[in-house]
């Protein structure tokens, strides 16, 4: 399998850390990621209601395992994503929760308002060398439009404006 090609796009704003992004056709090509630099913050759009939790699981162990720190998803089924994140994140809970993993879904958001946050409010306080941001859509879900378009005309896609 080819690995989830992620292009630099520029600059996360709220992180000032090198933003990359990707636009895959489906979810399993998420793991399967070459990620140029350590994650600080990950963007996810797409619908993941055919995926299994186990595949999800794999990925959110993915990304941890790569150093996420903020993960923000938007899509259909989002909710779950999210939970299976922390899921993975906690663990079978017998660690203390040490809070250095932040998720949130945006199932009532926009695509445009859920990447307005992920650009202006996904972030952690403290600097990790290497750090970087993804944004990565999945397939075409409604409502949705290339990241980079996006990206660009944010606060066209932006519906809170």
């Amino acid at each position: 399998m080819a690995k989830a090609p992620f292009v630099r796009y520029g600059i996360h704003p709220a992180t000032q850390t090198p933003l990359f992004v990707a636009e895959l056709p489906s979810f399993d090509a998420l793991g399967n990621v070459d990620l140029l630099a350590k994650p600080i913050t990950l963007f996810f759009a797409g619908d993941t209601s055919k995926v299994s939790p186990d595949e999800i699981g794999r990925v959110a162990e993915t990304f941890l395992n790569e150093g996420v720190r903020f993960v923000c998803v938007w899509g259909e089924d989002c909710k779950r994503v999210h939970d299976i994140f922390d899921e993975i994140y906690i663990g079978g809970g017998t660690e203390p929760y040490n809070f250095h993993v932040m998720t949130s879904w945006h199932h009532d958001d926009s695509f445009g308002e859920a990447l307005w946050f992920f650009l202006n409010c996904a972030h952690v306080d403290e600097e990790i060398d290497g750090a970087a941001s993804f944004a990565v859509r999945i397939g075409d879900p409604t409502g949705s439009a290339p990241i980079g378009e996006a990206i660009q005309r944010i606060d066209e896609f932006n519906d809170l404006q």
